[in-house]
Order: C-alpha cells, then sequence, then structure tokens
C-alpha cells in the first residue's frame, strides 16, 4: 500500500472523492463511522445527500464552484444527517483535482465539531442572556424616570379633578336654590321666564345628572393612569443587587395583568382562581417578567373569545401558579424545545424565542420550576412553582 493510499485508509477524517458528475467513488472507513453507514454503501451516491435541507444549497454551490474552477479549494461547516436519524455538526474541506481524462474531481475531508458548534451556540446564548439583562436594566431605569416624571402632573390632575367636583357640587346646589326661587310664587314673570328659557336651552336637568358623573368617570380614568404607571414602575424596575423580599404573588400577577391587559384584551377573557398564598420570599420584579411571557403566550395563542385561567395554590413548602388557555396548543415535537433559546414557532417579527428560555433561568435562580403541557387544538397550561422560603 503506498503512503497515499495508507493516508486515505487511516486517516481520522472521513474522506470522500468525487467524480465529475459529483457522485461518490471512494470513501474511507472514518467517513463511514461519521454518517453511521455501511463500508462502501457510500458509492454511487451524491455526497448532498447526506446534507440537511436548509445547508445543502450552500454545499451543492460550493461544488459547482469547484467544478468551474471559480476556486480551487474552500472549506464550510454544514449540518449532516446519519443513517439513525440524529444530527451532526460536520466541517467540509472541498479540493479541485484534474482526472487522467481531464474532468475535474472533487476531494471532501469531513471532521465532527459539533462540540465545537455546541459551545459556540451556549456562548451565543450567554452572550444574548446578558444583553437582555441589560435591557431589562434600562427598562427599568427608564420605566422609573418615566413614572416619576408623569406622577408629578398627574398627581395635580387627580387632585384638581377633586377639587372641581367639589366645585359643581357647589354650583348645583346654587343652581337648585335658584329653580326653587324661581318657581316661587313670589318670583316675577321676568324671572320664570328667563328660568324657563335658560332651562329649555342648556337642559338644566340632563346637565345636572351629567356633571358628575363626568368628573367621577374622569376620577376613575386618572386612577387608571396611575394605578398603571405604578404597575410598570413595579414590574420593570430593576434591582441591581437582586434582593430577594417577601412579596405577595397574587399582587404580581395583577399588576402583570395590568401591563399586558392590551395584548389579551380583545381576544380572551380572564377568569382567576386564586388559592390563599402565604408570602413568598423572590425578587418579584423577575417573578413578574415571567409571569409576563406566560400570559402574552397564552394571549397570542388565541384566535378569538378565548379564556386564560390563572389558579393558585400551595402544594407543601412550594407555591404554584397555573396559567392556562384554550388556544391552538403545541405540537409534541415543538413542546420538547419550547424553553430552548431562540425557539419559536411563531411569524417572524413576533417574539425572540427568548421569553420561555429567560423564564426558565429565572425560576432555576429561585430554585423553583416552570413546568408545561399541552393538547394540539385544545390548548397549553404552564405551571409555575416556588419554595415559599428561598434556600
Amino acid at each position: 500500500m503506498s503512503g497515499a493510499e495508507a493516508a486515505f485508509a487511516h486517516s481520522q477524517l472521513g474522506i470522500a472523492l468525487l467524480a465529475a458528475d459529483g457522485r461518490i467513488v471512494r470513501a474511507n472507513a472514518s467517513l463511514t463511522t461519521l454518517l453511521g453507514i455501511e463500508i462502501g454503501s457510500p458509492i454511487g451516491h451524491e455526497a448532498g445527500v447526506w446534507v440537511e435541507d436548509d445547508d445543502r444549497p450552500k454545499f451543492e454551490a460550493a461544488l459547482l464552484a469547484l467544478r468551474k474552477g471559480e476556486m480551487p479549494r474552500t472549506r464550510l461547516t454544514v449540518k449532516c444527517r446519519k443513517a439513525d436519524g440524529s444530527s451532526l455538526w460536520v466541517a467540509v474541506g472541498m479540493s479541485a483535482y484534474d482526472e487522467a481524462d481531464g474532468s475535474r474531481g472533487i476531494v471532501l475531508e469531513l471532521q465532527d465539531v459539533s462540540d465545537w458548534r455546541r459551545s459556540e451556540d451556549e456562548l451565543s446564548w450567554v452572550q444574548t442572556h446578558l444583553l437582555q439583562n441589560e435591557k431589562m436594566a434600562s427598562i427599568g431605569q427608564l420605566a422609573a424616570g418615566v413614572a416619576h416624571e408623569i406622577n408629578n402632573p398627574l398627581g395635580y390632575v387627580y387632585s384638581n379633578l377633586g377639587t372641581l367636583k367639589n366645585y359643581v357640587g357647589d354650583l348645583l346646589q346654587i343652581t337648585a336654590l335658584f329653580e326653587q326661587a324661581a318657581g316661587a310664587e313670589s318670583a316675577n314673570g321676568a324671572l320664570r321666564e328667563a328660568w324657563q328659557q335658560a332651562s329649555e336651552k342648556i337642559d338644566v336637568e340632563y346637565l345636572r345628572d351629567d356633571v358628575l358623573a363626568l368628573v367621577s368617570e374622569s376620577q376613575q380614568g386618572m386612577q387608571r393612569v396611575k394605578k398603571i404607571v405604578q404597575d410598570l414602575k413595579e414590574f420593570s424596575h430593576a434591582d441591581a443587587q437582586e434582593l430577594r423580599a417577601q412579596a405577595d404573588l397574587h399582587a404580581g400577577l395583577d399588576s402583570t395583568l395590568n401591563i399586558v391587559q392590551n395584548e389579551i384584551k380583545y381576544k380572551a377573557r380572564i377568569e382567576k382562581n386564586y388559592g390563599e398564598l402565604p408570602m413568598v420570599e423572590c425578587v418579584l420584579s423577575q417573578i413578574n417578567q415571567v409571569f409576563m411571557n406566560v400570559l402574552i403566550n397564552a394571549g397570542q395563542a388565541i384566535s378569538d373569545n378565548g379564556v386564560i385561567r390563572i389558579a393558585s395554590g400551595i402544594d407543601g413548602d412550594h407555591v404554584w401558579v397555573d396559567i392556562s388557555d384554550d388556544g391552538n396548543g403545541i405540537e409534541p415535537g415543538n413542546l420538547k424545545r419550547i424553553f430552548d433559546p431562540f425557539f419559536t414557532t411563531k411569524p417572524v417579527g413576533v417574539g425572540t424565542g427568548l421569553g420561555l428560555s429567560l423564564s426558565y433561568s429565572i425560576m432555576q435562580k429561585h430554585h423553583g420550576r416552570i413546568e408545561v403541557e399541552s393538547t394540539v387544538g385544545e390548548g397549553t397550561r404552564f405551571r409555575i412553582r416556588l419554595p415559599i422560603k428561598a434556600d
């Protein structure tokens, strides 16, 4: 056996020789081991048959460029499918050579780089996770500043509405006295006629009934704005030290519902079945983020006229919160990946695939769990479990 033959046969790299038509004419044992196929089985097949569909176009394009002489060699990383159906990442070196008959063959050298690719993906996830935390901190600082700025005018508008309501009440009392005076037998005809004309023109009865209702409605609206600002401040506030404190999970749920109401109110109604919960030692702003991610997912899973049910209870030294919807449900294959970073089945521009992954991370930090069960066409239920006392 020549040195070249020995190198081909015993190389740790998977090696394949391709004819001008792209079919494999020779392959070493390392290649068959790499792909989990029988020795000799690659012969006569196109090399791209083992490349995953998403990567096959770039693989075929590189082969074509080599055949045309556009470049002598190249290297790329593709995802391949083994005989048992599993996948692996492979670095492929490609080099062109001239056959004796003048045709152009190609040498492929394949190396399993799955571990390297996995480490790269993990590093990318960590970087994204850190960036997300930084964004949340920035949002918290911004929300606190906005809340402070809004609270100042909100305070005096709300106070002025209260004063205005008192003033209107006083004016209505005066109006009532004037009405009595105009209707008295001692009132002269001109006064009675003036009052009658004014009453018909202004519709005093309607004004009297409506003006206080308008002021009350305005007060309720301002109270609503005040609550939203407070909830936003509490929800997004970045706790730099991430200190855990005794927290009311029901208050956290209600605040979060207030924040995400616009995402849900046109699609579903909320049904609450809160149990008796003790105070829980946690970072409430982070737990609120988990609630928000799950609630938004529930809202997005419902097309119209759905129901989102929220229940809570105690299980030993843990508390639990269930958030369920009657939406589309999740395919079993996707259910296994739902907490993976960047995994999403939503259309482009709807979600990043990080929400549930970050929620999973938050629950791990709290020594809790987030679990999911789903039936396609019936809906999905998330259960969030937290220890009552932090470890």
